[in-house]
């Protein structure tokens, strides 16, 4: 089977389960290999790129990675999916903002969550 950035989580995960098979009590390499594995594989799932076929389609707001047009690709920083299913990306209207759900010509390939807000830090 040939590996994808997709499923890397999954075999890290296997992996670490492998790990703590291997490890007895006094094992502590073995253990430490273990956390490592588990680590890594939360990291890649929060920040990695993911097939669009798993985004949400409960309205939550994602950044999107989009083709097409002549284009390699480009990233668009937030978009969802609207109540009619289709695919709405953040524009600028006459007269404001809103998700433009008319992007034809265009295909979504991938999607990542919205990072988290910074921690304000005060002095």
């Amino acid at each position: 089977m040939k590996s994808t950035t997709n499923d890397l989580p999954a075999r890290l995960l296997e992996h670490a389960e492998w790990r703590d098979e291997l490890a007895s009590p006094y094992d502590e390499k073995q253990a430490k290999w273990a956390k490592d594995l588990r680590e890594a594989a939360a990291r890649l799932e929060r920040t990695g790129w993911r097939d669009i076929a798993t985004a949400p389609r409960d309205g939550s707001i994602f950044q999107a990675w989009m083709t097409g047009q002549g284009s390699s690709g480009w990233w668009e920083p937030k978009c969802h999916f609207g109540p009619n299913g289709l695919l709405g990306v953040w524009r600028r209207f006459d007269g404001g903002y809103g998700f433009d759900y008319s992007m034809t010509n265009i295909k979504v390939t991938h999607w990542m969550p919205q990072p988290s807000s910074p921690t304000l830090v005060r002095s």
